[in-house]
């Protein structure tokens, strides 16, 4: 892939994530206008006292149109006109009520329920119909339950049920057993995080089997493949689940060029050719071919992109564009070079 756009940081107002993601969101036809003329134009949603500490780290939109906006100190909702923030307490739990609840990561689900995974806070679900949030935490001494409270990505799968990665491994929430976990399921009273209530999730840790690591389990990021794989990103690379539940690591040889091997992975982006764009911490940006049997850097000379080797989120506006973002700017590039 080659570049067509590099747009370096300072270009950007305060709020750079939130003006980028929403420039896409609303108005991908005029943002292409104006690239063709080769000028860069973002719009500022937001200020201090909406957006506290101009801090975004989690971007959402629902199936009814709204905005959900994570932050170091909680959820927010924008409508396009007005910006609401969300007190995070589960129903008869007013623990949260004087702290900030870090939201890491967000994701709305086809039933259209918000999942959000939080920084120290457990796994947490909004349901729209009756504006209620519930929650589960990790329960010391079991072993069927959330394996971390610190929940950095989230993933839906074909049959509804929630991919969750956490520091300390990967678990799943069945949709076809809402009972295992009454406070995640869609429908079932909410149930008070202060009672001790039993939540079963799946785990899947040590997936890898003798040879996982530590760092295999911190993950990152989950992308849920069409083929029905899921593709988990960690600290320590790349690993997929295939259709027969089995686990393997891909693109590990740490001789090969170029490789995954020890890379913090940030971000999986689905193509719209089925291919995949993988965003590190140290290495700048990958593309796996869509037989997941060929990695190539992308972009091949990222010094002419303007891009610098955190590549911390990408998105694909247009088929023939792809958008990154890292600590140097935003680079648009040519998707299908």
């Amino acid at each position: 892939m080659s570049p067509k756009l590099a747009l370096p940081m300072f270009y950007l107002p305060r709020w750079p994530w939130l003006s980028l993601v929403w420039l896409w969101l609303a108005a991908p036809a005029a943002a292409t206008s104006l690239l063709d003329r080769g000028d860069a134009y973002f719009e500022t949603v937001g200020d201090a006292e909406q957006i506290p500490d101009h801090n975004i780290t989690a971007l959402a939109q629902d199936l009814q149109g709204f905005i959900w906006i994570g932050t170091p100190s909680g959820l927010i909702r924008y409508d396009g006109y007005r910006f609401r923030r969300f007190e995070l307490q589960p129903d008869g739990d007013a623990s949260l009520r004087a702290r900030g609840v870090f939201v890491r990561t967000l994701l709305v689900a086809r039933d259209g329920r918000l999942w959000m995974g939080t920084d120290a806070d457990g796994l947490w679900v909004f349901d729209p119909l009756r504006e209620r949030f519930s929650s589960v935490q990790r329960q010391a001494g079991l072993d069927d339950g959330l394996l971390h409270d610190n929940v950095r990505a989230l993933a839906e799968d074909g049959d509804g049920s929630i991919w969750i990665g956490t520091r300390s491994g990967l678990n799943r929430w069945r949709a076809d057993r809402p009972a295992d976990c009454p406070a995640l399921a869609a429908g079932l009273a909410s149930v008070p995080s202060t009672q001790t209530t039993r939540c079963v999730l799946e785990r899947f840790a040590q997936r890898l089997g003798p040879s996982t690591r530590g760092t295999d389990e911190r993950i990152l990021t989950l992308l849920h493949d069409l083929a029905g794989e899921l593709l988990v990103g960690s600290w320590n690379g790349l690993s997929r689940r295939r259709a027969d539940g089995s686990f393997e690591r891909l693109f590990a040889d740490p001789q090969a060029q170029p490789t995954l091997a020890g890379l913090q992975l940030l971000s999986l982006t689905r193509l719209v050719d089925g291919r995949v764009a993988v965003g590190t911490a140290q290495d700048g940006a990958f593309v796996i071919d869509a037989g997941r049997t060929a990695l190539q850097r992308i972009p091949s000379d990222a010094s002419a992109a303007g891009i610098a080797s955190y590549s911390l989120v990408m998105l694909q506006p247009r088929p023939e564009e792809l958008w990154m973002g890292g600590f140097g700017g935003i680079a648009v590039l040519d998707a299908a070079s």
